[in-house]
């Protein structure tokens, strides 16, 4: 059995792998949605499980046997990894060079995706496609943004800070160095000290969980809340890591209470990390 985080941050009742397929079948579970098994705590996006990659058009086609009678070919010499850069040009697709006979089958996809993106700017939707990997002013932490956010004078306070929708979508990142004589703290003891003071003393302060997970390898603490913070309402996620040399925190709000912004933070949320 297995659970998943809703767009709304709640944890879903437990669920089946078959029933998971279903669900991202028909999108209620998306490539990214956090997933983990019963009676574990380490989180998964839906396209690390194996069972769902099919569904999000990440598995290769599997190459049809030879007929019996032909001879074998020769053994194919192996193409080269792609580079990093190939792979974050073009997410969830197969490392594998479309053979002729199939390019009519892909230019037909082609002109099928460039056709429903027309549909949807003629009636007036907004399309949100993947930005830049943005990096801190001193360099030590990135996440990546979508083309529509603008990057802001962070202040003295944080060292990078985005907004979008003139201000309705806001994320700001920071660090604090861990001094050599002091014990570090626990991301939970961390996060405490962050809930203090104007957080968690607004007058709509609503605590909404906490939760850890792991990603690339790095644990990191999310807290989910709603309230008002330096005068601006709305629903705030606020992530902590550490390593051995600094703690870091990244806080994502949105003013907008529907979900098309909060799944959207979900995203450029699950990018931020130290380097």
């Amino acid at each position: 059995m297995f659970h998943f985080r809703k767009p709304d941050g709640t944890e879903s009742e437990p669920a089946t792998l078959d029933e998971l397929v279903v669900l991202a079948q028909s999108g209620e579970i998306q490539e990214e949605t956090l997933i983990r098994a019963a009676g574990r705590d380490d989180w998964k996006p839906g396209w690390r499980i194996a069972a769902l990659q099919p569904v999000f058009g990440l598995t290769a086609a599997t190459p049809q046997p030879a007929a019996s009678a032909a001879p074998s070919p020769p053994p194919a010499v192996p193409s080269p990894m792609p580079s990093s850069s190939e792979w974050a040009a073009a997410p969830g697709l197969a490392a594998v060079k479309p053979e002729p006979a199939r390019k009519d089958a892909v230019n037909w996809r082609i002109a099928l995706l460039v056709g429903i993106l027309i549909g949807l700017v003629a009636a007036g939707l907004k399309i949100v496609l993947p930005g830049p990997t943005v990096t801190t002013q001193d360099g030590r932490m990135q996440l990546t943004l979508n083309q529509d956010w603008n990057v802001r004078d962070p202040g003295a306070d944080y060292e990078l800070q985005a907004d979008s929708d003139d201000g309705a979508a806001v994320i700001m990142a920071g660090s604090m160095p861990i001094s050599a004589n002091e014990p570090p703290m626990s991301l939970a003891t961390f996060d405490y000290t962050l809930m203090q003071g104007v957080i968690n003393q607004s007058p709509d302060y609503q605590d909404l969980g906490v939760r850890n997970y792991t990603a690339n390898g790095q644990e990191y603490l999310r807290h989910d809340f709603q309230g008002t913070v330096k005068g601006h309402p709305g629903w705030f996620m606020l992530v902590s890591t550490k390593t051995p040399s600094a703690y870091y925190r990244l806080v994502a709000s949105t003013s907008d209470t529907g979900q098309r912004r909060k799944a959207e933070l979900e995203k450029i949320v699950l990018t931020f990390r130290p380097k």
